[in-house]
């Protein structure tokens, strides 16, 4: 695998820009063409029911994927103005994975998503920032999966916290990259998609809560850890 890319900050702003707003128009695209064929043929009956569910599931789908990057855009500038500020509230991990297995585990996915908790977990949290780190997080192991693999992400809790895994069955990344792949837009690999900002984001987000994050190599590919306060 190659060395992870990483811009410099004097350097980072007009690619960055341009890397955003390529990012955010595929997603755009795809949702708004999909809505203009719905409204183009919504009376006209040449759609049939399984044409016009798979219009809208890419719609949904796609705008899903465009409300992530611009979540994730929104906490890395906080973060980096010094200003992310989180709202701590009492959120159940049974809840936040029942959430998550609905928003990943559609047909339309690459990989398969697991997941598992000890019963009763609850955690001390702002919910839709946590929500955040669990998608980045799972967006980054299925960007780096291979076709039909598993990622399986689970909940245990160790001492005064509530530990978060997620493991995916890719490659994994260079030992030496496990600090550096936190940094901001920094890309695993040259050439794959994203704005480079989704571990950065959700490294500031549990730091933000007081809790840390961390990056290792198992036999079967990548497993990233975040450990936050229990409730």
């Amino acid at each position: 695998m190659a060395r992870a890319e990483e811009s410099s900050d004097v350097r980072v702003a007009p690619a960055f820009l341009s890397l955003m707003a390529h990012e955010l128009a595929q997603p755009l695209s795809a949702a708004l063409g999909s809505a203009y064929t719905l409204k183009e043929h919504a009376s006209s009956g040449v759609l049939d029911s399984k044409t016009r569910e798979h219009l809208f599931d890419t719609a949904i789908r796609n705008l899903e994927q465009l409300q992530s990057l611009l979540g994730s855009l929104r906490v890395f500038s906080e973060a980096e103005a010094g200003n992310l500020q989180v709202r701590r509230q009492v959120v159940s991990v049974d809840e936040l994975f029942a959430d998550a297995e609905e928003d990943f585990g559609t047909p339309f996915s690459k990989t398969r998503v697991s997941f598992k908790s000890e019963p009763g977990l609850q955690m001390q949290v702002e919910l839709m920032l946590f929500r955040q780190v669990l998608t980045n997080l799972i967006n980054n192991a299925d960007k780096f999966s291979p076709k039909g693999s598993l990622i399986s992400i689970e909940a245990t809790k160790e001492g005064l916290n509530i530990v978060v895994t997620v493991r995916d069955e890719g490659d994994g990344f260079p030992p030496e990259e496990a600090e550096r792949i936190f940094g901001k837009s920094v890309r695993l690999q040259p050439g794959k998609k994203g704005l480079g900002v989704g571990l950065f984001v959700a490294k500031a987000i549990v730091e933000a809560h007081g809790g840390h994050i961390r990056a290792e190599n198992t036999d079967s590919g990548a497993c990233f850890s975040v450990s936050v306060p229990a409730a």
